[in-house]
């Protein structure tokens, strides 16, 4: 029975090594004539050898052509072939179409434009649907096409591809007007001593926009669709001319003219303006320094009994928690809420701008003895208490319609023009309107108090002294 069944194997072997070919499958057809094996089934697939990307390496002069299937290959395996001297693996297809992105329309021009694939390794583009003869972009996602017609529907198309496929198209439209955009108008300026914020208004069909110093569109800075620019480093007190153009993928509309003067130039002296309430202060130059000649009142007024904090608003204390006090007298504020709740150091100047206006800070300590030497060249910066002669008197507004009697010395030959605003004590309390003026420094003398500056009615010096920093004092800036 061996001999039997060994003779019928070795027949079949025999027939199917002459013919050169191999059928497998269950309905007993012949294998294709151009296969060596041929498999044929509707219910089962064709599985090849699976291995680890180290265990195929380790195959032994493998031949070109060789496949397996490598298990730890990308995050789910993929199938290695031999080729070329080395394992070529071949990562899953992405058949996912490009969307559209957002057209960039100039005159005669449109910037075709489409988002990424992911697995995409390139991209091709064309005037046609047809693949095989589309432009290949590699992996820009845009595609500039000149020679625009006025009037005109344009519609494009664009594919995805990998190693091993590409993707449906995407299709890309754009309808050129019959005509060039119409002219914008001038908007509302916005002008400053040193800058002009530029203004236009839209136009009904226009792609972008064009701004100049010169009537050239050619040479005009690119706005995309904005309707605004800043222009900086300008002159004081000066007119300047402008021009903006409207454009779409016909053509560019003539220029609209845009004229502004900046504001007229500003110097120590002059009152300042504060932008956030419109309050005016008066301000004045010593020595080198330029400073408020009035005590800041900027914020919302509220009661003694609380304390200031970092809400995002701007508070004070009006003395006696009367409104009419701080219209005199200014506000008064602790430390932190003065400095923003912001630190400095004894630094000349403070560089810490805290609730003054936009180009003014809080002074610093050195900032402030820089001033009371110029006044009066006996005080010591070091030194604390009562310092030098007569520096308080020149600080002080003469007379005694806000100091009460005498106000000795007060001459205020610097222009400085202090006023007695008193405190508000740590406690909640006031005292000392009419009596005394004080104010804080940038500068803190521990963590929780700082430096200031303290005039009295009874005498000509100043005080330098440390203090909590929960008093309410007076609030001074200088210009940066």
């Amino acid at each position: 029975m061996k001999k039997i069944s060994l003779t019928i194997l070795l027949l079949i072997t025999g027939w199917s090594l002459s013919l050169a070919q191999v059928g497998i499958n269950t309905d007993g057809s012949s294998p294709d004539p151009s296969s060596i094996v041929d498999a044929k089934s509707s219910t089962k697939g064709f599985l090849i050898p699976r291995m680890t990307a180290a265990q195929r390496d380790a195959i032994a002069s493998p031949a070109e052509g060789l496949m397996v299937f490598c298990t730890d290959c990308g995050t789910k395996g993929s199938l290695s072939v031999y080729s070329d001297g080395s394992w070529q693996t071949f990562s899953p297809c992405s058949y996912a179409t490009p969307t559209a992105g957002n057209n960039t329309v100039s005159p005669g021009q449109v910037v075709w434009t489409w988002n990424a694939v992911a697995g995409a390794t390139g991209y091709k583009w064309n005037t046609t649907n047809d693949y095989s003869t589309a432009t290949n972009m590699g992996t820009s996602l845009t595609k500039t096409e000149t020679g625009i017609v006025c009037g005109t529907a344009y519609t494009r198309y664009v594919w995805a591809y990998n190693t091993c496929s590409f993707s449906s198209a995407c299709t890309l439209t754009e309808t050129i007007p019959a005509s060039a955009p119409g002219t914008p108008s001038a908007g509302t300026h916005v002008p400053t001593q040193t800058q002009i914020t530029w203004n236009w208004n839209t136009v009904s069909g226009a792609k972008g926009y064009r701004w100049s110093n010169l009537n050239d569109f050619a040479t005009a800075t690119e706005m995309g669709l904005s309707t605004s620019k800043v222009e900086g480093s300008l002159t004081c007190g000066t007119l300047y001319t402008r021009y903006a153009w409207a454009y779409n993928g016909c053509g560019y509309s003539t220029p609209v003219t845009l004229t502004q003067s900046t504001l007229a130039c500003w110097i120590c002296g002059n009152p300042i303006t504060d932008s956030r309430d419109s309050k005016t202060y008066n301000t004045v130059l010593i020595g080198s320094q330029c400073w408020f000649a009035q005590n800041l009142n900027v914020g919302t007024r509220i009661n003694g009994s609380q304390n200031q904090t970092n809400n995002g608003i701007i508070e004070k204390y009006c003395y006696s928690d009367n409104e009419s006090n701080c219209d005199v007298y200014g506000g008064l504020y602790q430390w932190n809420e003065l400095m923003n709740y912001t630190t400095s150091s004894n630094s000349n100047p403070s560089g810490r701008q805290g609730i003054c206006p936009t180009g003014w800070h809080v002074p610093s300590d050195a900032e402030w003895c820089q001033m009371e030497i110029f006044l009066d060249a006996t005080v010591v910066c070091e030194n604390t208490g009562w310092r030098g002669t007569d520096a308080g008197g020149k600080m002080k507004e003469t007379g005694t319609t806000h100091w009460s009697s005498p106000n000795t010395g007060a001459t205020n030959s610097s222009g400085f023009t202090a006023l007695p605003g008193g405190l508000r004590g740590s406690g909640g309390g006031f005292v000392y309107l009419a009596d005394d003026a004080y104010f804080w420094s940038a500068a803190e003398s521990s963590s929780a108090s700082a430096w200031s500056r303290y005039l009295d009615y009874n005498l000509a010096q100043v005080r330098r002294n440390y203090n909590d920093k929960t008093y309410g004092f007076s609030g001074r800036c200088v210009k940066d």
